[in-house]
């Protein structure tokens, strides 16, 4: 009789797809509210997919030893906020794609073990101060795609542990230079797709361990001198499609440790030797898809023997002076097609420097309409017309590595292996 209790205490609806002990799964049922006679010993619960509403205040109270919880798609507007006081072993807590708009101060509180939270696409517009004081433990936290506008003031303080913060896809306009006091242990930041004007580098500068910041898809029309200053261990930086026409010779003073810097999709039109500056240790340089139309002489210098990637492909050139290229002994991808490469005396070094060296490339002639379409190393002599050459400048760099001057394919082929991706969007994680 005892045992025929103790069986009936942890019985789960008949509805439920499977329940034992530890696992219970209830998604996408249809269910208004949670399930009561849950197993108490349950680790993982999965209630995704349901239409649950609202998530009272002594639903979970006795689920003591959940360790995951799945909540995520499941028409949640509103969580009392002490809904979850009691699960101190949780270590994933999943609420995202939910109608969630308003997150109340206490509502993580206990939660002393969480090392994952999930709030992305929910409607969350505002994070009230004090919301994450008490989630020391949590690693990664999910905020993207929400209608949050502002940060305020050490709105994550006391989330001393957090690795990764996801930001994007929100209406954020105005962030407190003290946003993310105490987040030493932040490396990487996504604040992609928000309604930032310019780089928040008060805010930004506090962040000595970061590692990987995007920026991408904001309107920073330009990059304003030392805006990256203090983020000394920045390794990755990404500035796509950012309306960015101008960058200022100290704009990237204090990244020395940068390895990928991507401006892909903006609209600069010249590169000159303060462009670059200090960036001495860079590998892949991503400037495909802008306006360029002149490269100085010098504008690689420093990166000359660390660089390994140039993406140069969909912009507006017409010459190349194989100046550029000399310092880049280390360089094993010039991706430059789809430019209007015009084959006459500008282009001649380039076509003699590329010949004498080991290197392969596919530069393909724009103009004269009598060489379009044509390779430019299968261009003879004889069809640059009045024109004359140097050979004691324009001779390949002495430590040569194989350099492509690559198509289309080759391009995003190398791209797909040699570059950070971002999240997919999701809005089901279960």
């Amino acid at each position: 009789f005892l045992l025929l209790l103790q069986k009936l205490a942890f019985c789960c609806p008949t509805i439920c797809q499977s329940c034992t002990e530890k696992q219970v799964n209830c998604r996408s049922l249809g269910l208004a509210a949670i399930p009561r006679n849950l197993p108490k010993t349950a680790t993982l619960l999965y209630l995704s997919g349901n239409n649950l509403t609202n998530i009272l205040q002594n639903e979970l109270t006795e689920h003591t030893e959940l360790a995951i919880l799945y909540l995520n798609n499941s028409g949640i507007v509103y969580i009392h906020p002490k809904a979850f006081t009691s699960l101190r072993k949780l270590y994933y807590l999943y609420l995202n794609g939910n109608y969630i708009q308003r997150l109340d101060v206490g509502l993580f509180d206990g939660l002393l073990s969480l090392h994952y939270l999930h709030l992305q696409y929910n409607q969350i517009d505002v994070l009230p101060h004090g919301l994450f004081h008490q989630l020391k433990a949590v690693r990664y936290l999910y905020l993207q795609n929400n209608k949050i506008h502002m940060l305020g003031s050490d709105i994550f303080f006391g989330m001393i542990k957090l690795h990764t913060l996801n930001l994007a896809d929100n209406n954020i306009s105005q962030i407190s230079d003290t946003a993310w006091r105490h987040l030493d242990n932040l490396e990487i930041l996504y604040l992609d797709r928000n309604d930032l004007v310019q780089v928040p580098s008060n805010a930004l500068g506090i962040l000595k361990g970061l590692k990987k910041l995007s920026l991408s898809n904001n309107q920073l029309g330009s990059i304003h001198n030392f805006a990256f200053q203090g983020l000394h261990s920045l390794q990755y930086l990404f500035l796509e499609n950012a309306n960015i026409q101008t960058i200022s010779e100290s704009a990237f003073s204090g990244l020395g440790n940068l390895k990928q810097l991507s401006l892909s999709r903006n609209r600069l039109w010249t590169l000159d030797s303060k462009t670059f500056t200090h960036l001495n240790h860079l590998a892949n340089l991503q400037l495909d898809h802008n306006d360029i139309v002149h490269i100085a002489d010098d504008t690689f210098e420093e990166m000359g023997p660390s660089l390994k990637v140039l993406n140069l492909v969909f912009n507006t050139l017409t010459s190349l002076q194989p100046k550029v290229l000399h310092p880049l002994i280390s360089l094993s991808y010039l991706l430059a097609s789809n430019n209007p490469w015009h084959c006459g005396c500008n282009l001649l070094n380039l076509r003699n420097f590329l010949l004498s060296s080991p290197y392969k490339f596919s530069i393909h002639c724009e103009t004269p309409p009598q060489l379009q379409k044509r390779p430019l190393g299968n261009v003879k002599l004889a069809e640059f017309k009045n024109c004359t050459f140097t050979t004691t400048e324009d001779t390949p760099p002495k430590k040569a590595s194989q350099l492509y001057v690559a198509t289309t394919e080759v391009i995003y082929s190398h791209m797909k292996s040699a570059t950070y991706k971002l999240p997919l969007k999701s809005q089901s994680t279960d």
